[in-house]
């Protein structure tokens, strides 16, 4: 028996996906979320509250593996369950997740709000007020990373030197340098968003909390051409919706909390953090290594 859920919530890239989408198949299950992909390589994920929304995301009650088809292994590719889309859901198994009626959930962070939340100084320029908040949460990121022995890794010494040289580029406005940077993060480490491609998420993301539209677009037009052939299918995803401003609901949180000197930014951060074994830790690496550089 086919089991109904209704969507809570969706980014409006999941009604875009599913009006161009003629064949689709499952990428990834895992307990909160089902990962899939269509013909032009775009990805949907159907999650549970537990993950919460993104720019890709269909937010739904909850569901359970059975709810599809038995697979072997939490991150084995799901081939043998079958995938049929429809302009107003989807059925993945014996599961039909139904879009109507679902809240549209913006996924670009409001950027402009949190670089608007300066302080005047007697130069004439603004100096964001959160930044007094930068030496804390640089120390919380890296005791973080200690705890989890992330900067002892084997892929850590060639990560600081792609990170490095991308923060030059950047620096420097040097094309050639931004695409070496990149090419060296871009798929380096293991999992299906790797470390590398964390820290790339978050270097895009800190370009957006510190600098104009029009400076960021090109930078991260770069960036993303240059990685998204060099690494996972899931993680070009979210570099793709990182380049375009976009982020899960946890950086629209951090970004919120910071615009009004909101100090429950630390649990954000400490739920940031949590995210995947280092997603979060990485991506926090990246966002503090621009911002600390404005």
């Amino acid at each position: 028996m086919n089991r109904r859920l209704g969507a809570i919530q969706a980014a409006p890239a999941v009604w875009q996906w599913l009006a161009v989408t003629r064949q689709a198949r499952l990428l990834y299950l895992f307990d909160h979320a089902i990962n899939l992909v269509n013909e032009y390589g775009d990805v949907l994920s159907v999650v549970t509250p537990k993950i919460g929304a993104g720019p890709f995301h269909v937010v739904v009650n909850g569901f359970v593996a059975g709810d599809l088809s038995p697979i072997e292994g939490d991150e084995s590719p799901a081939t043998n369950i079958g995938v049929q889309v429809q302009p107003d859901g989807m059925q993945i198994g014996k599961l039909w997740v139904d879009v109507r009626g679902a809240a549209v959930w913006p996924p670009r962070v409001n950027w402009e709000r949190l670089r608007a939340h300066t302080a005047p100084t007697t130069a004439g320029s603004g100096q964001a007020v959160w930044h007094s908040h930068l030496p804390h949460l640089q120390r919380i990121v890296q005791q973080h990373r200690m705890e989890l022995g992330l900067d002892t890794t084997v892929w850590q010494p060639p990560l600081q030197t792609g990170l490095d040289l991308l923060l030059t580029g950047i620096a420097q406005g040097d094309t050639v340098v931004i695409q070496s940077g990149t090419a060296q993060l871009a798929g380096l480490g293991p999992g299906l968003t790797p470390a590398g491609d964390d820290v790339l998420m978050g270097v895009m993301l800190g370009l957006w909390a510190t600098k104009a539209e029009a400076t960021i677009r090109p930078l991260a037009e770069v960036m993303v051409a240059t990685a998204v052939p060099r690494t996972t299918t899931l993680s070009a995803a979210w570099l793709r919706a990182a380049g375009r401003g976009e982020a899960g609901w946890l950086w629209h949180e951090l970004s919120n909390r910071l615009s009004v000197t909101d100090n429950r930014w630390e649990e954000t951060v400490a739920q940031i953090l949590a995210t995947g074994h280092s997603s979060g830790a990485d991506a926090l690496l990246g966002f503090l290594s621009v911002i600390r550089g404005w």
